[in-house]
Parts: structure tokens; C-alpha cells; sequence
């Protein structure tokens, strides 16, 4: 039971002199990324779903993938391949130059500690759709540095990847840059790093 003296961190923080602001990529091809593992918990079969969807309504999208292939997503992701549904760009330790490229990153995780992945992205300055749950909600203000996405549901996450793609190009600049002054004032890591100290101090 917590008394007076605790307080609430916002995770483990963003490290903003590592993810700085990138420019927003020129209008065109919009390109959506998801950075994951690809388990049933991160949304990869609503996230399969929905590119299948969008790209044949809206032609010129580009889906990309950032992470590991696990379970038995394998066979699926090599026919979406073959369709020229998604791109599958392997895994990295480095997220920056892969941001640096989308206007846009996708989240669908039914459950997170914190998403590390949606405060890197919005340092970046890219817009994040993704889950109303715990760990990813605290992440986007709803309308304003992306869209927030009912859990498990591909139609839910396909209406939002639409509503982005109907975006006017300056719109979806503002989002990301929205989303950059958010983490700048709630997860920034040395927030983080004060109150350990303080706290360290008052010992």
C-alpha cells in the first residue's frame, strides 16, 4: 500500500538525446511500420488483416515489419510477401533509420508493460496507432498524436489506418510532431532518472 511519499513513473522513460525529431518523410507511398516479434499477443494476426485490407482498397500504402518471426507466422507472412501485402525487413538493435523512413508505426499488442516502441516512435516525431489498453493508452493522445484502436479487432484497426491515410499531408506531420513535444513532457528518461535520484537523496 503505497503512503504519501510514492510516486508513479511513466515506465523506464525515452532517451530523447538518442531519439531525436526526424523529418517527416515526403508525401507519396504511405508507409506504415510494426516493430515486434510476431506473436498472436503483439496483434499480428489483426495487423495481417488489415494490410490485406488496406492495400487493396488503397494500392499506394507499403507495410513493413520490424522484428522476429516466431510461432507459426511464417507461412502467412511469406504469402503476404508473395502478394506484395507487407515487406519484412528482418530484425535490428537500431530502430532510428527504420522510423526515419514511415509516416507512421502500428501497435496492435493486446497487453504491454509500456510500449517502448510507440514512445520511441513519437520521439522520432512518427504518428502511433494503437491498442486502448494498459502500456499503449498512455502513449497517444486519441486524435492528436495517433488513434487509439479497440484490442483484437481488425476492423477497429483498419477504420484508424484509413482515418490516416485520409489525413491531409500536414496533418499527419502535426500528429508526429505532436506526439514528439508528448514524450518531450511525460517520458522524457530523465524525469525518470531525477526522481530516482531524489528519492536516493531522501533515504
Amino acid at each position: 500500500i503505497a503512503d504519501d511519499s510514492a510516486i508513479v513513473l511513466p515506465g523506464s522513460g525515452v532517451n530523447l538525446k538518442h531519439h531525436l525529431y526526424q523529418d517527416y518523410p515526403k508525401d507519396g507511398v504511405i508507409k506504415f511500420l510494426f516493430i515486434a516479434r510476431l506473436l498472436k499477443d503483439k496483434g499480428t494476426d489483426e495487423f495481417f488483416e488489415m494490410a490485406n485490407a488496406i492495400k487493396d482498397k488503397y494500392p499506394q500504402t507499403e507495410f513493413q515489419i520490424l522484428g522476429w518471426v516466431e510461432g507459426d507466422y511464417q507461412q502467412k507472412l511469406d504469402e503476404l510477401i508473395s502478394k506484395g501485402v507487407v515487406k519484412h525487413l528482418g530484425a535490428t538493435t537500431d530502430v532510428r533509420p527504420y522510423l526515419a523512413q514511415v509516416h507512421c508505426t502500428i501497435m496492435p499488442s493486446y497487453h504491454e508493460g509500456m510500449s517502448n516502441v510507440n514512445l520511441e516512435s513519437a520521439a522520432n516525431g512518427r504518428p502511433v496507432i494503437t491498442t486502448n489498453v494498459p502500456g499503449c493508452r498512455e502513449t497517444v493522445d486519441d486524435g492528436v498524436t495517433g488513434y487509439l484502436v479497440e484490442p483484437r479487432s481488425a476492423m477497429s484497426l483498419t477504420d484508424a489506418v484509413e482515418r490516416f491515410i485520409q489525413l491531409p499531408y500536414d496533418d499527419k506531420r502535426k500528429m508526429g510532431q505532436e506526439g514528439r513535444r508528448k514524450v518531450e513532457r511525460e517520458f522524457d528518461r530523465q524525469i525518470v532518472v531525477n526522481a530516482y535520484l531524489k528519492a536516493i537523496e531522501n533515504v
